[in-house]
């Protein structure tokens, strides 16, 4: 009958070796997602509802990218995002033009604060 500790090791392997192919399978299938645009229906759990755009930049074992949307709070938000596929639950693709588009009123509505 092996040890505990003889056991530990060798789960301790079995872990590694599990490790590298999770890591491997993530990596693959997060690769098409490289380039891609989104946007997500957001809110703070009320009725009021705005679009949270999202692009991503880096794709590995995480998915990087950067995001930005505008709550009905008034506030505008652009934040550096790191998350997992599975977290794209409820996000829709779209176009690049369509992100460009809203990134562009993104842009005008911050360039129009101080000017009023």
């Amino acid at each position: 009958m092996k040890t505990e500790q003889e056991l530990q090791a060798e789960l301790t392997k079995i872990r590694g070796q599990l490790n590298k192919i999770e890591d491997k399978r993530r990596k693959e299938a997060n690769s098409p997602l490289l380039g891609k645009c989104f946007k997500y229906s957001n809110s703070y759990g009320g009725d009021k509802r705005w679009w949270l755009y999202l692009k991503i930049t880096k794709a590995g074992y995480w998915l990087e990218g950067w995001s930005f949307q505008r709550p009905t709070d008034g506030r505008m938000e652009v934040k550096v995002e790191k998350c997992m596929m599975s977290i794209l639950g409820g996000y829709v693709e779209i176009s690049q033009s369509e992100f460009d588009r809203a990134w562009t009123a993104f842009q005008n509505a911050v360039a129009k604060v101080g000017s009023n």
